[in-house]
């Protein structure tokens, strides 16, 4: 199935992956890594009264509304106190690169403000993490000013809620729900700066489909609402698979039989899906704690991940197998993993020293993976799409 990989070439050096089909089909599996389970799709979660916390299962109060209770406050210090709590939580290490905490301010022009706190670590759940989530109250009784973040089914209030960074990069719908003070005005801003690298969409509408209120978060900075209709918008945020220094290249299309995608992922494979490569953790040398990470592939099936000098064909690649080879020159196999239950696979070792890589080199990076059952074009393997990585000291 793989014989002409051992002569494939990529048009600018004639160096090929010497035995990787061997490699793939006799590679003894790794420890797989437990599918990730998302609390709103696998579990119901309960109603506002309380909470079973997915990984304890301890019992939370839901806090009820208490005049007495202090405003959430504004400062830097909380929301910086919040990153370092996702950062220092003790969970599984990082399997994917959604690993940030974005913050709008909604205040009544009064004096009165909420922050508050969305995005993503791969130490939190979909639901509520102690130390690192914080629940809002009910809503004081009107007319008087409140803002809080809505998830979950059913819906809790939130002034922080942090997803679970799992490499699901569809778009998440949180609600920010408003009440008014007398004065029927309020106020929200936000600093977009460096969100367009963590996501690709961040949008704030009105609960009618964007018909009447639909803001580009990532271009704008504030939104004054006086129309007290407006009680309920959607905050809706798709995230992108990134780390700083990298970037991904040669996207499924066109792609060998008429199987593209248009995700950023590889061509379609038999799942249905491409394979979508991305890194984790950082481009520096000393620190040599980068991770590529794939999903989409086909489940307990062998996937080669390897590194190369050039992106082939200019980046857009060339038809091998069922995909496109996108990277080439000078290639080395870094390391064969087992995609687990979920398709999901990610290398465990030191890429730099695997790749022989210095300080100020550009290098490329793919995965091969073989696709034995339901292959779209015959040839039983595919790729991802490319990665490229700019190597630091």
């Amino acid at each position: 199935m793989y014989a002409s990989a051992a002569s494939e070439t990529d048009g600018e050096a004639t160096t090929p992956i010497p035995q990787a089909a061997t490699r793939l089909a006799t590679a003894t599996p790794q420890t797989a890594y437990p599918p990730v389970q998302h609390p709103l799709r696998g579990a119901a979660i309960p109603g506002p009264g309380e909470f079973s916390h997915r990984a304890s299962g301890s019992q939370i109060p839901f806090p009820r509304y208490d005049e007495s209770m202090p405003r959430p406050s504004t400062s830097a210090t909380r929301l910086a106190a919040l990153v370092l709590a996702t950062a220092s939580a003790s969970a599984a290490p990082a399997h994917y690169a959604q690993d940030f905490v974005f913050s709008l301010t909604a205040d009544d022009g009064q004096g009165t403000s909420y922050l508050l706190a969305f995005g993503f670590s791969p130490v939190t759940t979909d639901g509520y993490d102690p130390g690192i989530d914080s629940y809002a109250p009910p809503a004081p009784p009107t007319p008087s000013f409140d803002a809080a973040l809505g998830w979950g089914v059913p819906m809790d209030r939130y002034y922080t809620q942090i997803l679970l960074g799992d490499g699901d990069f569809a778009p998440h719908l949180y609600e920010v729900q408003l009440q008014y003070d007398t004065n029927q005005l309020i106020h929200i801003s936000w600093d977009a700066t460096g969100w367009a690298e963590r996501v690709s969409t961040c949008v704030l509408r009105d609960a009618f489909g964007g018909g009447l209120l639909d803001i580009d978060m990532l271009t704008e900075s504030e939104l004054t609402l006086s129309n007290t209709a407006h009680t309920l918008l959607h905050l809706e945020l798709t995230p992108s698979p990134w780390s700083p220094g990298t970037d991904t290249f040669c996207h499924g299309d066109p792609c060998p039989c008429g199987n593209p995608t248009n995700d950023g992922s590889g061509c379609g494979n038999g799942s249905g899906s491409g394979a979508l490569l991305w890194a984790s953790g950082s481009v520096s040398l000393t620190a040599g704690d980068l991770l590529l990470t794939a999903n989409g592939l086909i489940p307990s099936q062998p996937g080669l991940y390897f590194q190369g000098n050039n992106a082939i064909n200019g980046g857009l690649g060339s038809y091998f197998g069922d995909g496109l080879r996108c990277a080439g020159g000078g290639v080395r196999r870094l390391q064969v993993v087992f995609a687990d239950a979920s398709g999901a696979s990610q290398t465990s070792i030191h890429l730099p020293t695997s790749g022989a890589v210095s300080a100020g080199e550009i290098k490329h990076y793919q995965l091969w993976y073989r696709d034995p059952a339901l292959s779209p074009c015959g040839a039983g393997f595919n790729l991802s799409n490319g990665l490229r990585v700019a190597w630091e000291a």
